[in-house]
């Protein structure tokens, strides 16, 4: 199967063999470490469930592709194993693996949307964002608002396929889909400078992990994802062709009008604001600390009474780093 592949000329299909770094003997390698690791696992570690048979073959065939030279006939020749000779078994272990990626997947979604809608919570509670997104379960206080906004434009977005014209139901959603990638890469910009401030302003609490980093050093290598963030979104958005200008302008046009129509419904939002809260202070995360340690103290976190009547001492209102 690894040895020989199979290539359509003139309509008829001619056999070569493919070829591997090395020596020819490794076309045998991904066979061979799906026995051993399949054994090792079974025999060894005692575990005869299907998800060690999936691992090990997985394992065997990405070994395989490293190693072959004709990479794309390597796949074509994996493939055509698989449909051969009636092979259900593997083809059978493959559709667990798609299914089990599907469910990673969607769980992988349903977390990372948690995240976003306790933001949008928290914004909306503060007046940066509608009223509509601080709206939370009575008996979860889960942000139900920011879910149910958030599945209306999904929804939205993908009913768009559904508009029986090509160039918007392709051109158009996948228009917006790229847009949507740049604001997902401009998202997390803010969050290494965020990082920073919390060291100042909050450098005494305890941690699960301390970054080791201080001062001029922390500061440049908390500024080499920056740089690669901003430049993957200029890559994104500008066009450095003239074929690329039909496909990049109304992402940078799309990009300019929500970018406008966010600001116009923070400053909207904001109206009747009292207070602005301009983030955390030392004397807020102080505060904190003594709150946590009059209380439960967090698993992940335990809080030590000493520790706080350190920083609630500390001169000014200023945080000492004690850690």
């Amino acid at each position: 199967m690894f040895a020989l592949a199979h290539q359509r000329v003139d309509g008829k299909d001619k056999r070569f063999a493919l070829q591997f770094y090395g020596t020819q003997g490794f076309a045998a390698l991904p066979i061979l470490l799906y026995m051993v690791i399949a054994a090792v696992i079974s025999i060894g570690i005692r575990y005869y469930g299907m998800e060690a048979l999936i691992f090990a073959s997985v394992i065997g065939l990405l070994a395989g592709f490293f190693l072959c030279r004709n990479k794309l006939e390597y796949w074509a020749s994996c493939v055509r194993g698989l449909t051969q000779f009636g092979n259900a078994n593997l083809i059978f272990i493959f559709i667990i693996i798609a299914v089990a990626f599907l469910i990673t997947l969607f769980a992988n979604m349903a977390s990372w949307s948690f995240g976003v809608n306790f933001v949008a919570d928290y914004a909306a509670k503060n007046q940066n964002m509608p009223k509509v997104f601080a709206h939370e379960n009575p008996k979860t206080a889960m942000p139900t608002g920011a879910a149910v906004v958030n599945g209306i434009v999904a929804t939205a977005v993908l009913l768009i396929q559904l508009i029986p014209n090509e160039a918007i139901s392709n051109g158009l959603f996948w228009t917006l889909f790229a847009t949507s990638v740049v604001f997902l890469l401009l998202t997390y910009i803010p969050m290494f400078p965020a990082f920073i401030k919390l060291r100042k302003v909050d450098a005494n609490r305890p941690r699960v992990y301390r970054f080791p980093f201080q001062g001029t050093a922390m500061k440049v290598i908390l500024a080499i994802p920056v740089i690669e963030l901003v430049l993957a979104i200029v890559a994104t958005l500008v066009p450095f062709s003239a074929e690329e200008v039909a496909d990049k302008v109304p992402m940078i046009a799309i990009f300019i009008v929500f970018l406008l129509m966010g600001e116009v419904v923070r400053i909207v939002s904001a109206r009747g604001r009292k207070e602005e809260f301009k983030g955390l202070t030392p004397a807020m995360a102080a505060e904190r600390l003594a709150e946590e340690a009059a209380g439960e103290p967090d698993s992940l976190e335990p809080v030590d009474p000493a520790q706080v009547e350190q920083i609630l001492a500390a001169d000014d209102g200023k945080s000492e780093k004690i850690l």
